[in-house]
């Protein structure tokens, strides 16, 4: 459980300290979504993983601990529109810049998103030009 732990960490630091964020082009007053498309990685045939930042603009909790700001990697198929999360960390200050109060990994099942969410300006996001 400590190797996971300390790979986790690893893993998200290396993300942000490499990371070239871009606004991702989603209406919202309450989250802005970023994509690093320098951690896109193919996963298969049309198909990528990449980083992301949800960025809230006031508090949120998850199990009563507050947080900013999600960074997360998703997988997506681009030829079906699905996404599936892979990891998962809540950061107290904005741009996951600060520590993390919860985190989870998958692979979870595949999602299709909903017309008009948040889900669906990520899978545009990470498979235009795919």
């Amino acid at each position: 459980m400590k190797k996971i732990i300390l790979l986790l960490a690893l893993a998200l630091n290396t993300a942000a300290a490499h990371a070239e964020w871009t606004k991702i082009d989603y209406s919202s007053n309450e989250v802005t979504l970023y994509i690093d498309r320098s951690t896109a990685e193919k996963s298969g045939p049309r198909m990528v993983l990449i980083w992301h930042i949800a960025d809230y603009a006031t508090p949120q909790d998850i199990q009563g601990k507050p947080f900013k700001s999600i960074k997360f990697r998703q997988d997506y198929n681009c030829d079906k529109g699905l996404f599936r999360d892979m990891l998962r960390s809540w950061h107290r200050e904005g741009m996951g810049n600060s520590i993390t109060v919860s985190w989870t990994h998958g692979p979870w099942g595949w999602t299709a998103p909903e017309p008009g969410s948040a889900d669906e300006a990520l899978v545009r996001a990470a498979c235009s030009g795919r």
